[in-house]
């Protein structure tokens, strides 16, 4: 296996092997008398199209002539136009004003008047705008980056957001206000996703997609040499982690099971010795209730589930059964979490999808003698 989630594989003339995982294109010298890889794969391309083959499609939107020329299609991730809306325990929506766009993963504020969303319509580019929910409409575009920012969370204290961008996707924050520029958190060579921030304000834990050991969570510290720390990696892979209230668990999504299927456990934090699995039929997308009384998850394509917690000891975590809250009908992106809980654990923000469009920003784009360009990165990230 080359990489656990990797789709739509290509053998090109350089000697190499190439991929496709959630719109990267990764890289790794393949050696044709022995049929194996002889190093790890390394990301060399961001914003490839490609409709997944979990989806029943499997098609690719990348080629590469003998002669090294690239050609793909690049293509936004949504492929459909939807509304934002808030959604009761019930599951009953009611749309909040929001022009219809390709929204992903909305947050909202610690305080619930917020909502930062990745939004691409048809007259602007993809980027973080700010929805305010008790004058139903936006109020500002967080971000203005060329090449588009996603996954935003907000810091507990509400005054920055924080966000993944660049090629590969690194982790920015700004002031929520704009008041001023983006700072840079981290630099790496593999894709990041923030997830969520310990509830003092100083760890910020994220999702980190490595070639060797697939998507890993680290915890990012603040208040010290901003030195990230590994918390957990393993042969599954293991995302979406979210602080509890009381900053002593840390939620999460592991396809760790004999099934490789999607389910939600727990961990103590910050030791990560303890481990729970709160799901038993699937589980992703984890989130808390402000008052550490109830944990949510998404079975994907079916149902939105609360497990009622119980105060807990010292190294213990105590839940009672999952039950299903509502059917789910609303949209799904394999790994990109596309809900929010409010604070006041009430009411979901989600995405209710119309009628399918033309992806957005999909346009052809041609590399001549791209496997120079080829070597080059894939020298300089060993």
């Amino acid at each position: 296996m080359v990489h656990r989630g990797g789709t739509f594989p290509r053998y090109v003339s350089s000697g190499h092997l190439l991929f496709v995982r959630e719109s990267t294109m990764f890289a790794a010298p393949f050696d044709l008398d022995r049929t194996e890889i002889t190093a790890p794969p390394v990301p060399v391309l961001e914003g490839v199209g490609a409709q997944s083959a979990e989806a029943g499609s499997g098609v690719a939107l990348y080629d590469v002539s003998s002669t090294g020329t690239l050609a793909y299609l690049a293509t936004a991730p949504v492929t459909e136009f939807g509304d934002l809306v808030l959604v009761d325990p019930k599951g009953a929506p009611m749309p909040i004003g929001a022009e219809r766009a390709n929204y992903l993963a909305p947050r909202f504020s610690p305080d619930g008047t917020r909502v930062a969303v990745h939004r691409l319509s048809a007259n602007a580019p993809p980027d973080i705008w700010i929805y305010e929910t008790a004058r139903g409409s936006f109020s500002r575009r967080l971000t203005f980056a060329p090449v588009g920012d996603a996954f935003p969370i907000w810091t507990p204290d509400g005054r920055r957001v924080t966000y993944a961008s660049g090629t590969p996707l690194n982790m920015y924050w700004i002031a929520a206000d704009g008041s001023g520029p983006p700072e840079r958190l981290l630099q790496s060579a593999n894709p990041q996703r923030p997830n969520s921030w310990s509830p003092d304000n100083k760890v910020l834990a994220f999702t980190e997609y490595d070639p060797k050991t697939n998507a890993d969570l680290w915890m990012l510290r603040l208040d010290g040499d901003r030195k990230p720390q590994l918390f957990l990696q393993t042969a599954a892979n293991e995302s979406h982690a979210e602080f509890s209230p009381d900053g002593r668990w840390v939620a999460y999504q592991s396809d760790e099971s004999s099934a490789g299927r999607a389910e939600i456990y727990v961990r103590s934090f910050p030791d990560s010795g303890g481990k729970w699995q709160i799901s038993t039929g699937g589980g992703a997308y984890p989130r808390w209730a402000a008052d550490g009384r109830q944990l949510f998850y998404r079975i994907q394509g079916d149902r939105v589930m609360s497990v009622a917690l119980k105060p807990s000891a010292a190294g213990s975590f105590q839940y009672e059964q999952p039950r299903e809250l509502f059917k789910d009908v609303f949209a799904i992106r394999g790994t990109i979490s596309m809900w929010d809980v409010a604070p006041d654990g009430k009411r979901f923000v989600m995405i209710q999808e119309g009628n399918p469009t033309a992806p957005g920003a999909t346009h052809l784009t041609l590399v001549f003698n791209w496997f120079q360009d080829l070597k080059a990165r894939l020298s300089s990230q060993r």
